[in-house]
């Protein structure tokens, strides 16, 4: 899936000013001048990069990772021009290989445990949930502390001063959530019928369509909300309350939530009623590549004009208006793609997802850079980052 980062939207200006294509506040308009904004990536100099990292990461049993991500990052940055500047990522590779190396010990942890006391899935999965919130706002500041912005003034940093306590009640709650399935699972397994079956269905749709939301929309308020670019603080004109209302408000609208529903039921009929195990992995597991792929890029789309149609910091201001079905779309495309091609294609799906989504992107200056001057920050927390990017993997958060 294409990165969802922040500094990484950009590039031309359009013709035209980009339409808003939900609730704008009416107290919140673009001011100052339009800044073009560039992507100048082409697909055979980032397929060169890409086919040589996704080696060295098959041949060191993924030890390379944390390199090819940087390098893979380094490229990409650079392609995107904001106001006739580049971007920059830059942090230590050996300290996400411990990292790393973390993660695999708990995964295997985690595995051996599973074998062993397979009743033990419902507890492991709300142990998990325990350090999420601290892991995931460590992954914010990472993120946002690797970022660069080469302003005519000099190099313009990132920075994110928030911290765990918002995202602590609604990951625990989901962490609760998902255990209480496992349990059910565990006690009743595939034998689920009846008013069991109907009980765990609620629990699954309470769980990925109230509970996953309002998750999310607390984490991507707590990335925007409470980042900096040089001295200056991001302002976001909104809470998350209101960015998970606007969520709902997504899946009931245009057919999505019908879609959304009939896939959701595909899987649980898969899951319960076909008795024949490859057939029944098969269907599942397409069902899940559709509902995961459509559902989520919609959300992302519909999500990152939300937030960054309320989203100013200092003399700039945001317009972005990426059409969700359009997403969802070419996600679905790109995804197809990737199996189809063995993952041969994601160079060509990653800079044409770029291009296309600068098109749907509007940056407006007030003032100059010199507004944004500050002392550079170091970047630290690459190991914990690497942890909460399991996590994230695992959710999709």
């Amino acid at each position: 899936m294409p990165h969802e980062d922040p500094a990484w939207v950009a590039q031309e200006v359009p013709d035209q000013k980009p339409e808003t294509p939900f609730d704008e506040p009416s107290d919140f308009r673009l001011t100052g001048h339009p800044v073009p904004l560039v992507f100048t990536g082409q697909v055979a100099d980032y397929f060169r990069i890409w086919i040589v990292c996704q080696l060295l990461t098959l041949l060191s049993f993924g030890l390379y990772a944390p390199w090819a991500r940087l390098r893979k990052q380094q490229y990409l940055a650079q392609c995107w021009f904001l106001d006739g500047q580049s971007f920059q990522i830059d942090f230590n590779p050996v300290a996400k290989l411990k990292g790393r190396l973390v993660v695999y010990g708990v995964l295997l942890t985690g595995l051996i445990l599973g074998l062993l006391y397979p009743y033990a899935q419902p507890l492991l999965i709300a142990l998990a949930f325990l350090p999420a919130p601290w892991l995931l706002s460590q992954s914010n500041r990472f993120n946002w502390q690797s970022m660069r912005l080469n302003a005519r003034h000099g190099a313009v940093s990132f920075s994110f001063w928030g911290n765990a306590r918002i995202l602590k009640q609604p990951l625990w709650i989901l962490g609760a959530g998902l255990a209480a399935m496992a349990i059910s699972f565990s006690v009743y397994g595939q034998n689920l019928k009846g008013w069991q079956l109907l009980i765990y269905s609620a629990l699954l749709l309470f769980v990925f369509f109230w509970l996953y939301p309002k998750a999310t929309s607390r984490l991507i308020f707590q990335k925007f909300a409470h980042a900096k670019l040089g001295k200056r603080r991001f302002t976001l004109q909104t809470n998350p309350k209101e960015i998970h209302s606007n969520m709902n408000k997504g899946f009931m609208s245009g057919g999505l939530f019908i879609f959304m529903m009939v896939i959701t039921a595909i899987q649980i009929f898969a899951a319960f009623v076909i008795t024949q195990p490859d057939l029944r992995a098969l269907i599942v597991g397409l069902s899940y590549l559709m509902l995961t792929v459509c559902g989520v890029s919609f959300a992302r789309a519909r999500r990152l004009n939300f937030i960054l149609n309320r989203l100013n910091v200092a003399g700039l201001s945001f317009r972005s208006a990426l059409p969700p079905f359009g997403q969802a779309w070419r996600s679905s495309l790109y995804a197809a793609l990737g199996v189809c091609t063995l993952g041969a294609s994601i160079p060509w799906s990653t800079v044409q997802y770029s291009r296309w989504r600068a098109g749907h992107f509007q940056v407006n200056l007030e003032g100059d850079w010199a507004q944004f001057a500050g002392v550079l920050s170091g970047v630290q927390g690459g190991a914990l980052d690497e942890l909460a990017q399991q996590f994230e993997i695992d959710l999709g958060l």
